[in-house]
């Protein structure tokens, strides 16, 4: 189900709900419509926007779950606005750290592996990943194709690089299945960035995404720290 069916899914169910409450005593009872049928709606909105919020293919969460995750924490300043900031309370953290992940030549094992080679590839990735940074508030998602995205925090610069290199090493040592009796070695680029400073997330984001790809223009299966000019 796509995010867009999703969404007019969930339109559509509220505005029922609320058509539902408006209605008086009389014409509710002519409807037959019951509080256990109102719950079971809600239950359901809840359900689509988990949905909503997944990668159907790893289980992690999608690039918005991890934008809607990331605005608790005030050092973004996504919303720098103070009208926002009370709007959607955050919570306080000395520092972020930033890792965008990709994995090295995946075009090649879709062309020739086939999409269900890399398919399974990305499902096992999505899993080393998500083992390695298990804390509570570790922020994994799949931030589109073969990128994945971890924020990691109050974590200090030493610390996210050696978290950044121990999810390199995991996923260079592991064999990959392929569902066939072959296995495959993938390697992954990594990029950084870490602030223990008020800025606009995306600017962290940007910061490691740029350093990835000089991890990838570099030789790949290496780990590239981004600048701390953001």
């Amino acid at each position: 189900m796509s995010s867009i069916t999703i969404i007019v899914v969930v339109l559509v169910i509220f505005c029922l709900i609320y058509y539902i409450r408006g209605l008086n005593k009389s014409q509710a009872k002519s409807l037959e419509v019951k509080d256990a049928e109102i719950e079971v709606l809600q239950k359901t909105i809840v359900t689509l926007r988990k949905l909503s919020l997944t990668d159907p293919l790893t289980g992690l969460g999608n690039r918005r779950a991890f934008d809607d995750s990331i605005k608790k924490y005030d050092i973004s300043f996504s919303f720098s606005a103070e009208g926002d900031r009370r709007k959607s309370p955050t919570l306080s953290l000395k520092s972020m750290g930033i890792l965008m992940i990709d994995i090295d030549n995946f075009k090649r094992i879709n062309d020739n592996q086939g999409h269900d080679v890399g398919d399974a590839i990305l499902k096992q990735v999505a899993v080393i990943i998500s083992e390695t940074f298990a804390r509570a508030a570790d922020i994994v998602a799949r931030y589109g194709g073969e990128e994945f995205i971890v924020a990691l925090i109050d974590v200090s610069a030493d610390e996210l690089k050696q978290a950044a290199e121990k999810v390199r090493e995991k996923i260079a040592a592991t064999s990959f299945s392929t569902g066939q009796t072959s296995k495959l070695e993938v390697t992954i680029s990594v990029g950084a960035a870490h602030t223990d400073k008020p800025i606009d997330l995306n600017k962290l984001i940007i910061s490691a995404d740029k350093a990835m790809y000089v991890a990838k223009n570099n030789g790949r299966d290496q780990v590239s720290i981004g600048t701390n000019e953001l």
